[in-house]
This record gives structure tokens, sequence and C-alpha cells, in this order.
């Protein structure tokens, strides 16, 4: 699955953002911004796309939760896309394009089975991540299932997991006897406890009737016991009785008020208002229908009395085309006179032209003998080409006279010999110049090394200046004894081990605390449950009941005196017997606890015991710490003294000082660039003075002067000036020769063409005579005649047109008045119109005015029909609704069993009575059985059947009484009870067996309690083991393959792949192999290789899955902030691999990592600094 679109719609500080990823041919995406840019919000904002936006997101400080949106559009493997929107919400968060909710399950083809943890674990690698994993992979060893199971993105902190599952079960039990083990502690202490019970116990006689008493006592006790419960049973009913009784009588009287009312309509809670609204409508219904009805009525009337001329309506088309002709023809009429006029003005000019021609005939008869237009037109091109031959011999005859004179004037204008330079000097010249101009533009290149040399000095000025903790010179930068590689190196290492040691330290104290906390919160839990029955109150507890039995004994069987005051000590204002009687009591509470909750108590012994060790572990850490910081801050002071010493001030780490020193390289070149540019610009300034002065002597014996002081620009353009000149007089002199030779040439051309010209001249002449004697002309006819002779046929012509068209269109005039006339006649007649139809066009426009109002009327009709209906539907529709609120009305009339309407509001006092005897009923009903114990309605009514307040509350006291007597009578057999097992305790001499018996339970307790978790503790680790194997044996192959060629990429071929080798214990463990076949441990490697190793191992991971599964998109965030640039390079180059077959999405703010990857083939970066 590929992500085409991501838009932030409101995400963020991101409004309406839209990030493309669509295009194809891309394997990389890099997606760069500055700090606060949104690299990280639009980074999370893919992982809340696909599952979800966190319930406490903290992208919510622009947009509201309600308002936070984000959309895309996604492509599975098959091509199927789709495109979403997530909400923030708890359910149905995910939403179309247009906002209809989607089923969960869409994502389902695109997701396959992953979830958030698998997508966040696999698909996603930070710079941290990459760093933790390889240190994993060093914590392992280089144990191949675990390394493996690491780079899979499985189970962070592996190692450590396993250590401490295996290093708590050790503490508990070994094989192996030891006295550090808390089993074997324990289990001592149970051997010995049940010996000492073996050694006190006892069978005599005495202890056999102590016991037989001591059952007696315990039997009368519990039987006892169980009559208390009993009877408070009882006096729970009766109070539950007493209490509910109340309630129970209202109900009563409800039921019967319901009863009394059963036969009152159940209408609905506004009934009354319906009614009300009801009765208003039938009111407002038939005023307006009655309206509407008249309008009805006023339309039809009206209707009625309005004409319809149809036949007129019928003919309207007719008399609108005739309306329309009527125009044209009185414009045609109008215009008839002209025209005949016109005509015989035609005629009469005809008839003059004809005259001028001479032929006797009339205007139409010289229209008839036109000569053919064949004759006529041979005639005009003769006529044509008489001025053009004329003028073409005229022309030859200049032509030559002007060739003949060009040739002479050529020939006077050629030089004599020996009047140009001498040729060698100028060819020397010539050379040198172009010597000089070979060398390239001397000047230009002086002036660019100049300027050049300003550059170097700007830009080494500028690096002077952008060089942070420096103040002096280049020279003096050069000069500076700064630290090797390898001193730097050594400070990296030191301040890097330094904070490596305070980030373990502060996990190793955040773990500390957090199972100080965790014991702590498992204590406080413990002790939630009541005060735990522990050895030291066991022992508190008899201890008070053995100084009660010392004091009863001194007093009453020492007959000693005992003082009041040790007595009120003891006993707190109650009877000494009594006192000892409870303190007895407490005793065997405490004791008997400790067996019922001798699991509780173990797990507050192993609480206890765990939470002191972890809060003396977390005071240890705290002094490492601060260790461990003083030595952070050692190294950082010799760091800066290092670089006080050289007058720098250390403004960073040694990887930031080492970019300064390679800034500083960087300037160093910048001032090499600047001397180079001055020894540049000197030897140009040189060139330049060298062939200036060889222009000058090569100039000397040429009429060209030269200024001293002329710089080489000048004195080239000024040398190259005259060498054009002269090239060009040259060039003038052979091409004048070569004008002279072409004019004479040209001259013999012409003298030819005359020639020609004078022969067409007398072949036209020819032709002439031949035409004008086939057009009927006198042999005189010159140019002049025969061409007025053609103006005056083409007149004749055209006017014998003209004056056909004219009695054709007069004709047609007078033909359309006759047809309109009879035209006019016949549809008047057939509307009923009676007209004069003397005059045709006035007839016309009377039948249209006619015409006009009978259509005025049609629409008036029609408004009419169209009022009518609309006024009938409008009076149906009130009408309608009329009989709906009657219908209403009845209904509530019926419904009420009532007569008519007048009935209607007692109907509704009853109802609404009735609805609030029943609400109250249920309230009751709902209050009772709240307070019911559990009964339900009829077993507490039947309860309190015959029962009465007074009676119930003189019951309850009298139970009370007999409670507490009870109660004395308890008192009482406990203390018998008591006294029977003091005589047993003194009879097993004093108290040891009971304790004995007592830690013999305790111990057993703790036994099994540490058996269940060490137990527990194996169990997880060999199923954890169980679990790293079985992902080995499936992927090592596979992963170890593909993760190898990886790695060789990524170290750009210093290591050829992986190799595995086994330890003492043959574990495979994952080494490196060089191209020679050496191999490099896991733990021999640099942290850098390291964390190449396994971006390798975790790409290979990710390839593996995309495999078997859909793939979703790979985000890598600042992945390459800590790789050099060859590393990092590496580093693109593996991503762009993995983008043939997944998505890569590289998220940074470090531009010069996209400028690394600028260019690649199938990069794309996209810069969110940039709207």
């Amino acid at each position: 699955m590929r992500i085409d679109q991501l838009v932030l719609e409101r995400y963020g500080h991101f409004t309406d953002r839209v990030l493309d990823f669509g295009a194809r041919d891309v394997r990389l995406h890099i997606v760069c911004g500055s700090n606060e840019a949104g690299k990280t919000t639009a980074l999370n904002a893919i992982g809340d796309l696909l599952f979800g936006i966190d319930a406490r997101s903290s992208y919510a400080f622009l947009h509201s939760y309600a308002d936070m949106r984000i959309g895309g559009t996604i492509v599975a493997r098959s091509g199927a896309a789709l495109t979403f929107k997530r909400r923030k919400g708890l359910k149905n968060t995910l939403i179309a394009a247009d906002d209809r909710p989607l089923a969960d399950e869409v994502l389902q083809p695109f997701l396959g089975t992953a979830d958030r943890a698998l997508f966040t674990r696999l698909f996603g690698l930070t710079q941290s991540s990459l760093a933790s994993g390889a240190a994993a992979m060093l914590d392992a060893g280089g144990d191949v299932g675990q390394v493996l199971f690491e780079a899979g993105g499985n189970i962070r902190r592996l190692v450590a997991v396993l250590r401490g599952l295996d290093e708590e079960a050790a503490k508990l039990f070994t094989p192996r006897r030891s006295g550090a083990r808390v089993f074997y502690t324990v289990h001592d202490a149970y051997l010995k406890a049940r010996d000492d019970v073996r050694t006190l116990s006892t069978t005599s006689d005495d202890w056999k009737h102590i016991a037989t008493e001591l059952a007696e006592a315990e039997a009368a006790l519990a039987a006892t016991r169980q009559e208390l419960v009993r009877l408070e049973a009882e006096r729970a009913k009766a109070e539950r009785i007493r209490r509910l009784l109340p309630r129970l009588r209202e109900l009563e009287a409800h039921q019967g008020a319901l009863q009394d009312l059963a036969d009152a309509a159940e209408l609905p809670a506004d009934a009354g208002e319906q009614i009300a609204r009801a009765e208003e409508i039938i009111r407002l219904a038939d005023a307006a229908a009655g309206r509407e009805e008249r309008a009805a009525a006023e339309a039809a009337q009206e209707l009625a009395e309005l004409p319809m001329p149809q036949a007129l309506l019928a003919r309207a088309a007719d008399i609108r085309r005739l309306y329309e002709r009527r125009g044209a023809i009185l414009k045609a009429s109008a215009d008839l006179p002209n025209r005949q006029a016109e005509r015989h003005q035609l005629a009469r000019q005809l008839d003059r032209l004809a005259r001028e021609i001479g032929t006797g005939a009339d205007g139409g008869q010289a229209f008839a003998a036109l000569p053919p237009e064949t004759t006529r037109a041979t005639l005009r091109r003769l006529i044509t080409d008489a001025s053009s031959i004329e003028g073409e011999r005229r022309a030859a005859r200049a032509r030559v006279a002007d060739a003949e004179a060009e040739a002479s004037r050529l020939q006077g204008l050629l030089p004599a010999e020996g009047g140009e330079p001498a040729q060698d000097a100028l060819a020397a010249l010539k050379r040198g110049h172009a010597d000089v101009l070979a060398k390239g533009d001397l000047t230009a290149a002086r002036t660019s090394a100049y300027q050049a040399a300003r550059l170097a000095a700007e830009r080494l000025d500028q690096g002077l200046k952008s060089l942070p903790g420096w103040h002096g010179d280049a020279a003096a930068l050069a000069c500076l004894p700064v630290p090797d590689q390898a001193t730097l190196t050594r400070f990296e290492a030191d301040l890097a081990a330094a904070a490596e040691t305070l980030r373990r330290l502060r996990e190793r104290r955040g773990e500390a605390a957090d199972a100080a906390l965790g014991h702590e919160r498992e204590l406080a839990e413990l002790s939630a449950h009541g005060e735990l029955p522990t050895a030291d109150a066991l022992a508190e507890a008899r201890a008070r009941r053995d100084q009660g039995w010392r004091l009863i004994r001194r007093r009453h069987v020492e007959g000693a005196v005992v003082a009041d005051a040790e007595v009120q000590a003891f006993a707190a204002g109650a009877g000494l017997v009594e006192a000892y009687e409870r303190a007895v009591v407490a005793a065997d509470h405490v004791a008997d606890r400790r067996t019922s909750e001798a699991e509780r108590l173990a797990r507050h012994v192993a609480a206890t015991a765990a939470f002191n060790e972890a809060s003396a572990r977390r005071a240890r850490l705290d002094q490492e710490l601060d260790e461990a910081q003083a030595e952070q801050a050692a190294t950082l002071e010799r760091w800066t003294a290092l670089w006080d010493a050289l007058g720098v001030r250390a403004h960073g780490s040694p990887r930031e000082m080492a970019a300064w020193l390679t800034e500083r390289k960087g300037i160093l070149r910048a001032f090499e660039a600047w001397q180079e540019a001055a020894r540049h610009a000197e030897a140009a300034d040189a060139a330049c003075a060298g062939a200036g002065q060889l222009l000058r002597q090569l100039a000397a014996p040429l009429p060209l002067a030269l200024d001293a002081g002329e710089d080489l620009a000048s004195l080239s353009v000024r040398i190259a000036a005259f060498l054009d000149a002269a090239a060009r007089r040259a060039e003038e002199c052979r091409q004048l020769a070569a004008r002279a030779r072409d004019h004479q040439a040209a001259l013999e051309r012409e003298r030819q063409h005359l020639a020609e010209v004078e022969a067409r001249a007398e072949s036209w002449a020819e032709s002439w005579r031949r035409t004008v004697a086939a057009a009927g002309l006198a042999e005189w006819y010159d140019v002049a005649a025969a061409e007025k002779a053609l103006t005056l046929w083409e007149e004749i012509r055209n006017l014998g047109v003209r004056l056909a068209d004219l009695d054709e269109r007069i004709t047609g005039i007078e033909a359309d008045a006759v047809a309109f006339a009879a035209d006019i006649r016949r549809t008047t007649a057939d509307a009923g119109l009676a007209l004069d139809d003397s005059d045709a066009a006035a007839a016309a426009l009377s039948a249209f005015t006619h015409l006009q109002d009978a259509e005025a009327a049609r629409t008036r009709h029609d408004r009419l029909v169209k009022d009518r209906a609309l006024a009938s539907k409008r009076a149906a529709t009130e009408r309608q609704r009329e009989r709906d609120a009657q219908a209403q009305l009845q209904s509530f009339i019926d419904r009420a069993d009532c007569a008519d309407a007048d009935g209607l509001a007692g109907a509704v006092q009853r109802s609404q009575r009735k609805a609030e005897l029943h609400r109250r009923s249920e309230e009751l009903k709902a209050e009772i059985l709240a307070n019911a114990d559990g009964l339900t309605l009829d077993q507490a009514a039947a309860e309190a059947e015959g029962c009465d307040a007074d009676t119930l509350k003189g019951s309850i006291a009298a139970m009370q009484g007999e409670l507490e007597s009870l109660m004395a009578a308890a008192e009482h057999s406990s203390a018998t009870a008591q006294s029977w097992r003091s005589r047993r305790d003194e009879l097993s001499t004093g108290e040891g067996a009971a304790a004995s018996a007592q830690a013999m339970a305790d111990a057993r307790a703790d036994l099994e309690v540490i058996a269940r978790r060490w137990m527990l503790l194996r169990t997880a680790a060999f199923i954890l083991r169980e679990g790293i194997e079985r992902f080995r044996a499936q992927h090592q192959g596979p992963l170890l393959d593909a993760g190898g060629a990886i790695f060789r990429t990524l170290t750009r071929g210093s290591f050829q792949g992986f190799s595995i080798t086994y330890d003492e214990r043959d574990t495979p463990r994952l080494a490196g192999q060089r191209p020679d076949g050496s191999v490099v441990a896991i733990e021999a490697m640099s942290d850098g290789t390291r964390d190449q190793l396994f971006l390798a191992l975790r790409i290979a991971a990710v390839e593996s899955y995309a495999g078997a599964a859909e793939p979703l998109p790979f985000i890598a965030d600042d992945l390459f902030v800590n790789f050099d640039d060859v590393r990092a390079a590496a580093g693109i180059d593996a991503l762009i691999g993995l983008g043939a077959g997944t998505q890569v999405l590289l998220f940074t703010h470090h531009r010069h990592l996209a400028e690394l990857a600028r260019g690649r083939p199938g990069v794309r970066i996209l810069d969110l600094d940039r709207p």
C-alpha cells in the first residue's frame, strides 16, 4: 500500500496543506523542512490517518478536537484506490470525501492484518530507535535469533527482558543449594518449625479432656452466633417493612384512584392544544374557501361574457404574412413611376451612343449589332501591347546607351599600378594581430583575473567572518596548531561514553524508581484489604494476651496485690477479665488470619523486600549518576580548555568542532585560491603589455598612427579596423575590374535585345491591320480611335443590359400588386371581415388591427380560465383542510366518548389526572424496588400485608433487646472457650507448639508463593527463548542473505555481507564479513557500522514482510542525522532500493541530506517551508 496524497485539512498548525506522493517513478520521497515547519506533525499525521487520532492528541492547538481532519488517498498493490478522511472521535471516525461515514473494514484490503503497533515497530525508524537497536544487538552479543528478532521490529530491550527473568528466578531458586537463595532460607525455617511442633506436641488424657470442653464451648459459641444471624435477619426484615410501608400504602391508594378512572379516555398529553388548533383551522379554512369560491364564480361569469372571433384567429398566420407583404407592395408601387422614367432615360442614352459610333442605326439596333467579344478582346489586347511594345523599344534603346556610358566610366575608375600600401607589412601586421587574438581576450582575461581575485578576497573575508569563535586573519588561521582527528575522536568517544553512561544510569535509575513505585503500589494494594496479620502483629497480640493472664494469675491465683494503675493500663476502663478475654480473641483472630491469609502475607513480605531492594538500588544509582555528571563536566572542561589555548571559543561538541575544522579547511582553500587569483592577475597584466608592444612595432611601417599610451583593447580595435579597411580597398579594386568586364558583356546583350524588340513591333503592326478590319472599322483607325470605339461599344452593352433589367422589374411590380389584392380579398372573406377591397394595403392594415384585438381577447380568456382553475383548487384545498380538522376533532370526540365537542374539556381533564396517577404509581414502584433488598413488588406487598407502623416499631425494639442478650451470651461462650484454650496452652508447656505450628504454616505459604513465582519466571523465559529460536529458524536464511547485500551497499563494499559464527555453547552469532574473508564481531564494530548493520536488517525485514503481505509505507525520521556524508549517501541508496517494492518517506530538517539525494534517479524532494 502506498500513500498518493496526504491532506492536512485541519491538523496541528496546518490548514488545507496537501502533500503529494503520487508520482509512480519515485522510489524515495524526502520531506524536508526547518524546525517548526511541521515535519513531525506531518509524520504523525500518517499514523493518525491510517489508525485513528489519539484520544489526547497534542495536535489540537490550532483546530479543536471536533474540527480536526486528516485526509488522503491510498493505493493497494492490486491498484485499488481509496480516498477518505479521518476525524477526531471515539467511534465512526472514518469518513468519505463528502463526509459520509465509512466502516473501518474499508481499510482492511490496504492494511491487511497490520495494526498501529506493527506499523510503528516495523515500518517506522528514527535515529534514536536505530541507535537503540544497534545497542540491543551489542547487548545480545550478536545472538542471531535475538538480533533478527530485534531488527524485525519486535520486542524492544529483548536482552534486558531475558536477563531480568533469569536473574529474578536465580534469586529465588537454583538446583545448587545456596544460602543467598530465598527458597532455601524459607525451606530451612519450615523444617525447623516442623521439628518444633513434633517436639512440643502431647497426647495425655488432660489434653483430650480440655480439647472436649473446648469443642463444646466453641459449639455453644457457634450456635449463639447462628441465632444472632437469624435474629438479625428478622430485625432487617422488620426494618424493611417499616421503611416500605408508607410507599406501599400510597401505591395502593393510587391504584384505587386509577380503578375509578378506568373508563377515562387515554388522550395525548397535548390533546387540549390539538383540539384548540383543529377548531381554529376549521374557522380559518371555511373563510378562505368562501373567498376562493367567489373568485372562481366571478372569473366564470367574465368568461361567459367575453366574445371570441374564432374564424379571424384561425387565419392569424395569413393575415400576419399579408401585413408583412403590405410594406413591400407599398414601396414597390411608390417606386414604379421612377423605374418607368429611368427606362425612358436609358433608351434615349442608347440612341445617342448609336449616333456617336456612326453606324446609322438606333440604340436597339446598335446593341444587337455589337462586334463579337473575341474581336473586341483582341483589339483591347493589341491596344495594350502597343504601348508596352513602344515603351520596351524606347527602354531597350536607352539601356544600350546607358551600358555604353557605364562601361566607359568603369574603365576610367580602375587604379594605376603601385598605388596601394606594401602587402608584406600588411601581412606581418595581420599575422601578429591574429597571434594576439589567438591568445584570447587578454584584456577580458586581465579584468576577469582581477575580478576573480576580488571575489576570492571577498569569499575569504566572508568565510573568516562566519567562522565561529575566530577573530584573526587567514594567515594566522593557517598557522594555528589545531587538534588532529585522533584528538577529536578521543574527546568524542569520551563525551559519547559519558553521555551513554548518563543515559544508561538515568534509564536504570528510572527502572529502579518504577520498580520501587510498583512494589509500593503492591504493598498499598495488599494493605487496602485490611491490616495484615504479620508476625509482629501476632507477637504484639500474644504479648498483650500474656500480660492479661499474668495480671489475673497474680491477683486471683497467687493472691498478690496488683496496682489499679497497672490494671487500668491494660484494661483501658473495662474489667480485667473482660479485657483479657478480648485480648485472647484478638490473638486467636490474628493467628487464624495468619493461616487463612498466608498467601497475602507472603506477597506482602516479598513486596516489602523487593521495595527495600529497589529503593536501595535507586539511592545507589543516584550517587553513580552524580559521579557520572561530574565526570562529564570535567571532560567538557578539558575540551573547552583545549580550544581556549588556541584562542578559539569551542562552540559545540567534537563532531561540531570537526565541522569547524572542515570549515577552516574550506577557508584555507579560499586563502590559497585568493593567492592563486592574485598571481593570475599579475600574469594577465604582463601578457597585455607584451602584446601591445608587439602590435606597435608591426604597425610602424604602415600609415597607421598609434598612441603609446593606448591599452591593448583599443590598439586591437584600431588595428582590426585598419586591416579591415585595407582589405576592403583591395576587394573594391578587384570587384571594380570584375564589374568592368561584366558591363562590357551586358552591353552586348542589350544590343541583341534591341534587335529582338524591333522585330516584335513589326509583327504587332500586321495584327492591328487585320483586327481593325474584322471589327468593321475603317483602315485609318489608329490606336486612339479604336480605343474610343471600344469605349462606346462597352457603354452600349451596359445600357442595353440595364434596360432589359428595368423592363423585367416593372413587369414584376405590376404582377405582385395584382396578386396581393387577390390574396387580401380571399383572406378577409375567410376571416369573416367585411372590408373595402379597393385599397388592398388599407384592407391589410385593417385586418391586422382586428387580429390584434382578437388575440388580446384570447389572452384575457386564457388568464381567466387559469384564475378560475387556481381559485377552485385553492378552495378545494381549504375545504380539505376544514374536513381534516373536523375529522381530527371528531376522532377526539370518539376517543373521549363525548356527544359533541362541548364535552371534550372534561374528558381531557380526566385523561390528564389518570396519566398523572399512573406516572406517580410507576415512581412508587421504582422506589419500592430500590429499597426492597432484592424482593419483587408482590413479595414486598405480601411481606407488609397486615402490618402497621406502630406494631413494627415495638417489634424492632424487642428484637434489639434480644440481640443484645445473645451478644452477651456469645461473649460468655467466647470467654469460656478462651479459658479452655489457655488451659490447653498451659498443658502444652506454654505457647511454643502453637507458635511453631504457625511458623510452619507461614513457611509453607511462603514456599508456595516462591514456587509459583519461580515457575512463572522460568516459563516466561522458556516461551520467549522458544519464540526467538523459531523466528531465527524461519527467517535466518532469507533475512541474512538480503540484509548482507544491503549491508554491502551501506558500507560501500567495506563489508561483503554477513557471516555466522558459533560460541563455546554452539550459539549462532552474527558477524560482518570483509571482502578478504575476515570476520568482524558486532562488539568489534564501530557505532556507525553497527547502525548500518541494524538498518540493513530492518530493510530486509520490511522487504520480507512486503513479499508476504500488503506492505505499508516505510517512514524514516531524521535517520542519518549522525551519519557522515559518505554513510548518509549510502543510506539514501539503500532506501532507494527499498522503494522498488515499498513506498519510502524520509522526513528530515537537515537540508544537506536533501542536497545529497538531489539529482539521484527516483528521488523527489518536498519542501515544507514552501506553500
